[in-house]
């Protein structure tokens, strides 16, 4: 910038560049020094703000299909979230709508949750938000639906060899399995407890040819 002999002021023109990134105000200061032959006057700076024409925008969720699975297994899958701003913000998850027990990683996304038998048959709604760190923070929410089915599970009648009676297993895949055994069908005591058994399953109790009678049930879980 050239000031002509004699000339007091001149107008000095600003042009920003734009560009996607989320930057916020920006500020441009002008200083104008004494040197060799002129003097600056007062005030010898002037400030500009230049406004940011971007604004910050949610992030956007990838779609989670409906979920389908028995009582007793277990629910897992990671939530994805993308922030549109440049540079990217940071984003969390959080649950907006969920049943009980049903947890959700902040950081990763990552989705749990085991239904206990006795919650079932249901259908239950999960909502998911993704929230970024701008300021001020956006979030975007997206739901999904559950359905939980009661598994079905068999205890197939004793077969008896030298080592006591062998009983089978079979059914839905899922719940905890616990086989009991009475000889007045009113006190039970448990003889095994297996979580989420691979079926069918062959368990033999070898005390039950110690008592003239007995009974088994099968009880499921949690």
């Amino acid at each position: 910038m050239t000031l002509a002999a004699g000339q007091t002021g001149t107008n000095v023109a600003l042009t920003p560049l734009a560009d996607a990134y989320l930057e916020g105000p920006e500020t441009v200061t002008l200083t104008l020094a004494s040197g060799s032959g002129y003097l600056a006057g007062t005030p010898a700076n002037a400030t500009v703000t230049i406004a940011d024409a971007n604004t910050n925008r949610p992030p956007v969720l990838v779609a989670v299909s409906n979920q389908t699975l028995f009582a007793g297994q277990t629910l897992q899958l990671t939530n994805a979230a993308t922030d549109p701003d440049l540079p990217a913000q940071t984003v969390s998850f959080g649950l907006a709508a969920a049943p009980d027990g049903l947890t959700l990683d902040a950081l990763t996304g990552v989705l749990s949750w085991r239904p206990a038998v006795a919650s079932a048959p249901l259908v239950t709604q999960v909502r998911v938000t993704a929230t970024d760190s701008g300021s001020p923070s956006l979030s975007s929410t997206q739901s999904f639906w559950v359905t939980v089915n009661r598994p079905v599970a068999t205890l197939v009648a004793p077969a008896l060899n030298p080592q006591g009676f062998t009983l089978r297993l079979t059914g839905d895949p899922g719940p905890d399995m616990t086989i009991q055994h009475s000889t007045n069908l009113v006190n039970w005591a448990t003889l095994l407890t297996t979580n989420s058994p691979w079926l069918p399953l062959d368990w033999t109790d070898a005390t039950a040819t110690n008592a003239p009678q007995g009974f088994y049930r099968l009880l499921l879980g949690p």
